[in-house]
């Protein structure tokens, strides 16, 4: 189970909370063909690695809509946050994130 931090469309938003060291992340940079599952709902996808930048605006809009959530997801990835926009975007631009793009 990964946490969806965003979703824009049929694309979905995960962060590698634990960094690049996470057995999904590995396997899906090395296998980027995956099928994912959100609810009942079963579709292949491809994963693609997404930048910093992309990073620190999906975290930041992640804390805007979700603040206690958010706090507690960067508390267990093992960053301090304070609760402002900067500390979520430096969260962002962090932690490795990546876009599952289901096939249509």
């Amino acid at each position: 189970m990964i946490e969806v931090v965003g979703r824009v469309q049929n694309s979905y938003y995960c962060c590698a909370g634990f960094g690049t060291h996470s057995d999904w992340y590995r396997n899906v940079l090395k296998t980027p063909e995956v099928t994912i599952q959100v609810g009942r709902h079963r579709s292949p996808a491809r994963c693609v690695p997404l930048t910093a930048e992309n990073g620190e605006r999906i975290m930041a809009d992640y804390e805007a809509r979700h603040p206690r959530v958010a706090r507690r997801l960067c508390r267990l990835m093992g960053f301090a946050v304070d609760g402002s926009e900067g500390d979520f975007r430096a969260v962002g631009r962090a932690a490795p994130f990546m876009q599952f793009v289901p096939h249509i």
